[in-house]
């Protein structure tokens, strides 16, 4: 009992920031949330909301992975250490099951603590609410959103005789790539293809469900990665990085990616739309007011950009759970998410009001940006991942599988059937 007792107080000292030993009076709450852009802006904007509140707020910012970690260790032992946490919508149900997500319904529905003006649930973007909605009940509200478009280098599209638009379908979209490797010696396109953290399967989805895919599973809940659909999307994707992509591809995240375009050493990249901002600001881009902006090409079946959201929470076992949904409040009202978003590199706000603002639309509507974003968001946009339990352990499962035979050491066929096999065991483990 000593040694199991010895291993917990080792673990909250891991977890809980200095902020929680303070002896300051002052009401303290701590967020713990990623290393992203529309976060730095929020955390410009906090004097503001300490002067208003009284609320001290201090935050914990760590890049994803290591956040994950974190936030499952502190959940787990139930600290408390954490008042606010970020994650993206498809931790909910893995997060909700053991119980240690906070619904938010009754503060919502509670007007001594919720000023319904500054709330505005309308105006919230209705795919991105609904998103952290688990069995009728509210857990999250989104504080980013994301779809997944094409972006082209323009310049590399002209040397390569290419028109200036990005490919309509999967048959151009491998002619484009090709063509700008063979014309300007320089990769044609790049995508995730890492296993880490999901990251190659953030892209495959595109294909997968473009192809005709209905869901990783079906109506009867079997998995659905041995379908011609996943199959087939697999092979295409090794095929367009492999020999159309950048030496390394198979180690690429989305920042390399990223930076691959901003360095203008791509054609194109199929990502996240919050790309957009980066790729055009001057101090991080060389390719500033050079790039053009497109749906996700047709598949055999359909169009099927994901729409992802990210999301504030209260754990269950947070000390300070008014402050915090007053901070969760001010932190997604319209007037603040606006704010954060013409601080620029911040297009990805989920309020309807912020994106119609003439000021929002004047900074970040470069080129076509907005309205195909929009048109991703709103027509074509699917929603990718299921929320399970064991999302984590499937999601390990999937990334592993694809990046091995994107490398060539797996065959995609064989692989994904054992793939299917194996997550067909972990449902069945987990209750499925």
């Amino acid at each position: 009992m000593k040694r199991k007792g010895f291993f917990i107080a080792l673990a909250l000292l891991l977890v809980l920031p200095l902020s929680a030993f303070s002896a300051d009076n002052q009401q303290t709450i701590t967020i713990a949330v990623q290393k992203h852009t529309s976060l730095d802006n929020l955390m410009r904007l906090v004097p503001e909301f300490e002067k208003s509140s009284g609320i001290k707020v201090v935050f914990d910012q760590s890049p994803q992975d290591q956040l994950s970690q974190k936030i499952l260790l502190d959940l787990a032992v139930g600290s408390g250490a954490y008042d606010v946490i970020g994650i993206h919508e498809i931790w909910l149900a893995q997060y909700v099951t053991p119980g240690w997500l906070q619904s938010l319904d009754e503060y919502i529905n509670n007007p001594k603590l919720t000023d319904q003006a500054q709330l505005a649930l309308d105006d919230f973007v209705p795919t991105f609410y609904k998103a952290f909605n688990y069995k009728g009940r509210q857990y999250g509200l989104p504080l980013y959103g994301e779809v997944h478009m094409v972006f082209y280098n323009k310049e590399l599209f002209k040397q390569a005789g290419l028109p200036d638009r990005g490919p309509a379908n999967l048959a151009e979209l491998e002619q484009f790539a090709k063509q700008i490797k063979e014309k300007t010696g320089k990769p044609g396109i790049a995508m995730r293809g890492i296993s880490d953290n999901r990251a190659i399967i953030y892209t495959w989805n595109i294909f997968a469900y473009g192809n005709g895919l209905t869901g990783w599973f079906d109506e009867d809940g079997k998995p659905q990665f041995d379908s011609p659909a996943a199959i087939s999307a697999i092979n295409f994707y090794k095929h367009l990085l492999m020999d159309y992509g950048p030496k390394g591809i198979a180690g690429y995240n989305w920042p390399d990616v990223q930076t691959l375009m901003q360095q203008g050493e791509v054609g194109m990249i199929i990502d996240a739309s919050n790309f957009g901002p980066r790729l055009e600001d001057p101090k991080m881009s060389k390719i500033s007011g050079k790039i053009g902006y497109d749906l996700v090409p047709q598949g055999s079946s359909k169009r099927a950009p994901g729409a992802l959201a990210y999301g504030l929470y209260i754990p269950k076992a947070a000390r300070n759970k008014e402050a915090a949904w007053a901070f969760i409040q001010w932190a997604l009202s319209p007037e603040t998410q606006l704010k954060t978003a013409l601080m620029g590199n911040r297009d990805d706000v989920t309020r309807i009001s912020a994106m119609n603002s003439p000021d929002f639309i004047k900074l970040y509507n470069v080129e076509k940006f907005i309205p195909k974003k929009a048109e991703s968001l709103v027509k074509y946009s699917v929603k990718h991942y299921p929320c399970i339990v064991p999302f984590s352990e499937v999601a390990q499962e999937v990334s592993v599988t694809l990046n091995s035979i994107l490398i060539g050491s797996l065959d995609a066929t064989k692989g994904m059937e054992d793939l299917n096999k194996r997550i067909t065991s972990i449902m069945k483990k987990s209750g499925y």
